[in-house]
């Protein structure tokens, strides 16, 4: 072995303890960040949801928020149709005379997310805004737990937002992508650098909203309402918070088809031309040396050493998934630990490409 390699080797080991002891102190300063309940309160919340075409989805939402251990009294859904081409609207017109807290309303604007979602903020009733979409499952704390971190101040809410139990393989790609996702953003917030946020559950002051300009700022790209969003509580010095782990996550079902899954990480990946200069330089640090070491052994012919750094990488990755993954409700089979870092690595590669060429668009 060439001096070379053993300084390649030595650097990988260092790099990828550096970055398992920052994802694992992250997860251990959050994990115990449930909202704490000692005077329950309950102030006023809406929850605004912006949907287009989500005729089979939007009464299981509803149903979902109202299962949650809130009084109806101190929170209101407020469902904006954004040209909705099925049976959407005739359902909610439906929807909206059965229950006294609940109202539906129609974009005016020009159509798109941030137009709908911007019509509901601007209506709603409370200060305090839980954004979710049309097909998400919240759990039966997820009302209380952000009253509770509300009450502590906090500008800007980042929830987790896993996957229901996946039954194919490409659920399986899309539930560890989103685990990885989840690891990531606690390690940003950690660092006070969070970079990203899932628009199926996050929550922010109407007031902070405003004097960040709203959605007013986050229009270079028609993806990233929720990114893009964070970006700008940011720049404005905004309290951000972690949710927690407590019954507060929201569900929603994974991509079952390989064309659409790659089209929604297109999506996801140009707005991360978009974030700031911080978070593009730490994602390049953070993703380019893990990419290398997935896939040097395809450079093994050069030296069958390289392969020793894919097999470092997977213990690393297999340790990881090991310890933490059930906490975003997930279970992987030794297989999938095995494989699927190299399938997020590779997929990466390809959602970087794909994004600088894919159309945007919402649904």
């Amino acid at each position: 072995m060439t001096s070379d390699l053993i300084t390649i080797f030595a650097f990988e080991i260092i790099l990828l303890s550096l970055f398992y002891s920052l994802q694992l102190k992250a997860f251990r300063k959050f994990s115990n960040n449930a909202a704490i309940e000692k005077d329950p309160k309950t102030p006023g919340i809406s929850v605004v949801i912006a949907v287009k075409n989500e005729e089979s989805n939007i009464l299981t939402t509803v149903n979902s928020i109202q299962l949650n251990h809130y009084p109806a009294t101190s929170y209101e859904i407020l469902i904006i149709n954004d040209y909705s081409s099925d049976s959407t609207p005739a359902i909610l017109r439906k929807l909206a005379g059965t229950q006294s807290n609940l109202a539906v309303l129609d974009n005016v604007m020009s159509p798109g997310k941030r137009n709908a979602l911007s019509t509901g903020i601007e209506a709603a009733r409370y200060d305090y805004i839980v954004i979710t979409d049309g097909d998400c499952l919240p759990e039966k704390k997820w009302l209380e737990s952000y009253a509770m971190k509300f009450s502590e101040g906090f500008d800007f809410i980042i929830g987790v937002a896993p996957f229901l139990e996946p039954s194919i393989f490409i659920e399986k790609i899309a539930a560890y992508e989103n685990f990885k996702t989840g690891l990531l953003t606690l390690t940003t917030l950690s660092l006070d650098k969070p970079h990203t946020a899932a628009a199926r559950n996050l929550g922010f002051s109407k007031t902070a909203f405003n004097i960040c300009g709203g959605y007013e700022n986050t229009k270079e790209t028609l993806s990233g309402d929720d990114d893009l969003l964070l970006r700008e509580f940011q720049k404005k010095k905004m309290k951000i918070g972690f949710l927690g782990f407590g019954e507060n996550r929201v569900f929603s079902k994974a991509k079952s088809n390989f064309r659409e899954y790659l089209d929604q990480k297109a999506r996801h990946t140009s707005t991360s031309f978009h974030y700031l200069s911080r978070h593009k330089v730490f994602l390049a640090i953070w993703h380019t040396p893990q990419i290398f070491f997935s896939l040097s052994f395809l450079l093994a012919f050069m030296s069958p050493w390289l392969f020793l750094l894919t097999l470092i990488k997977t213990i690393y990755d297999y340790l990881l998934i090991s310890r933490l993954s059930d906490k975003y409700s997930y279970k992987f089979s030794f297989f999938e630990k095995i494989s699927l870092p190299f399938i997020y690595e590779f997929l990466l590669v390809v959602n970087i490409l794909r994004s600088l060429r894919s159309p945007v668009k919402w649904k």
